[in-house]
């Protein structure tokens, strides 16, 4: 429901919750680094239960074939287990080669594995433990990277690395390790530039505290393990420490709201032709206060909840100097990209609180990367990410979650409309492409399936800001000769 909603450029969604896992990832092959226990050990059940094969790479034997079972006792997906000591390079190439000799293939590699050696003044730090944690966070990576990349290129598939916050963050008395998931955020990006001409996708994904094995180790090592874990707590806005298996599936009951009546209404109908979910359309100007509060009370009337609301409608004036910028324009603009955003969570959140839901605000990747000729709907985009923020924490308190998606250049009837206005198309077409790494753009359902992840199974994520941008902040100036190469 969500894909093909947000087709629509003007669109408010709320949706309700509800469905089994879809098995998206049908017949996929993951591997998993330190799969047995944690936060590897929630992504090895949750690609099982999307229906992958899962491979867990570990030491830990034991663990290992307790994890093992449970997940081919859950399926529909299956796991199995290769103990692999991941300083050995020569374990790790094995690895690598009897996944490929079972299944065939690699879809996905997930390098979850690593350690935190606990926290220690730089004083007491020696090289040779600082070697040898970066043998582990950061060497391996490389090396299980390096050995699956040539089975990940066939099948386009895609590399997930697992840094930490404390890579943009810092962390007391711990420089090595904050040394090495920084390592593992930068090779991140270089190796997503290199691998977009073979159609593979490399990411980070940053974790919080999360309460695993390896974070109670971290605890107890302190001198006062319980005021550290207390202290922990008081860092999250959220008020509580993650958990490996915070993940939540869904359905939807989807009220869009929009004015362009002739567009909404096929769209309407196209939608409950589909299932399982329903759409109902509720035509609002949402430059008008009342028919905002109006339509949050259309919504609750016919639904009794909001379990989420996503702020997309917005629109882009097109380029101008600023001697051509009037102040009404501009104040217009806010309007619609600002001013709206506002009011709907200012009516919404009354529901949302009760229902513990969350609000998705859509930004865009010029916020922080700034756009020539186009002051106010940047300005207007600053805005939105950071009231949304401000917004985060202070509805925490209510269980309230507040996140923003930015995208890049996504192909919607806003961009065509910049298209058709430009004086030489082709070449504007052509020149969007070439800042993408990975050579095309964005659909409006990479949105929306972003959007979803927030919506559904992000249930630790408050105050982020996803980029969906295709690379266009990753390398420097166009990206023409990475893209087409």
């Amino acid at each position: 429901m969500f894909q093909s909603v947000n087709y629509m450029v003007r669109t408010k969604i709320i949706y309700s919750r509800d469905m089994a896992p879809s098995h998206r990832y049908q017949d996929k092959v993951v591997i998993v680094t330190g799969g047995a226990r944690g936060i590897g050990k929630g992504c090895v059940e949750t690609f099982v239960k999307e229906g992958a094969k899962v491979a867990i790479c570990d030491i830990l034997d034991d663990v290992a074939k307790a994890t093992v079972e449970e997940m081919n006792k859950m399926g529909p997906g299956e796991a199995f287990y290769i103990n692999c000591n991941l300083r050995d390079e020569a374990q790790i190439k094995n690895t690598i080669e009897k996944v490929v000799e079972k299944y065939g293939t690699i879809d996905c590699l997930i390098n979850n594995a690593g350690y935190h050696p606990g926290h220690y003044p730089i004083d007491t730090v020696t090289s040779e433990s600082f070697a040898s944690l970066m043998q582990l966070n950061v060497a391996a990576v490389f090396l299980t990277c390096k050995y699956a990349l040539p089975y990940i290129r066939p099948a386009k598939g895609n590399i997930i690395n697992i840094a930490s916050m404390v890579a943009q963050l810092g962390q007391i008395d711990s420089i090595p390790y904050t040394a090495t998931k920084g390592a593992v955020v930068s090779m991140s990006k270089s190796m997503a530039i290199s691998e977009a001409k073979h159609g593979v996708r490399v990411n980070t994904i940053s974790p919080g505290n999360i309460l695993t094995p390896l974070w109670w180790e971290v605890t107890n090592k302190t001198e006062t393990p319980e005021k550290f874990y207390q202290d922990a707590l008081t860092q999250q806005v959220l008020g509580h420490m993650g958990s490996p298996s915070d993940i939540v599936k869904n359905g939807a009951k989807v009220a869009f709201c929009d004015i362009l009546d002739d567009e909404a209404k096929p769209t309407e109908e196209k939608m409950n032709k589909m299932g399982p979910g329903e759409a109902y359309y509720i035509n609002c100007n949402l430059r008008d206060e009342a028919q905002i509060k109006n339509m949050i009370d259309k919504v609750v009337e016919k639904y009794g909840t909001i379990d989420c609301l996503i702020n997309n409608a917005g629109y882009h004036p097109g380029y101008a100097v600023i001697d051509d910028v009037t102040v009404e324009s501009f104040n217009k603009l806010l309007q619609v990209n600002l001013i709206a955003v506002f009011l709907t969570c200012k009516y919404a959140l009354p529901y949302i609180r009760l229902a513990k839901g969350n609000i998705i605000n859509i930004a865009s990747v010029t916020t922080y990367l700034g756009q020539k000729d186009s002051i106010p709907y940047t300005a207007s985009k600053g805005a939105v990410a950071s009231m949304s923020k401000t917004l985060a924490i202070s509805e925490a308190k209510h269980g309230v979650r507040v996140n923003t998606v930015s995208p890049g250049a996504i192909w919607t009837p806003l961009w065509a409309e910049l298209k058709r206005n430009a004086e030489n198309p082709e070449k504007f077409y052509n020149e969007g492409v070439s800042y993408q790494v990975m050579g095309r753009m964005g659909t409006p359902t990479d949105i929306s399936t972003a959007c979803l992840y927030l919506a559904a199974d992000g249930t630790y994520c408050t105050g982020m800001d996803m980029n969906v941008s295709g690379g266009v902040d990753i390398s420097v100036g166009s990206k023409n000769e990475v893209a087409l190469s």
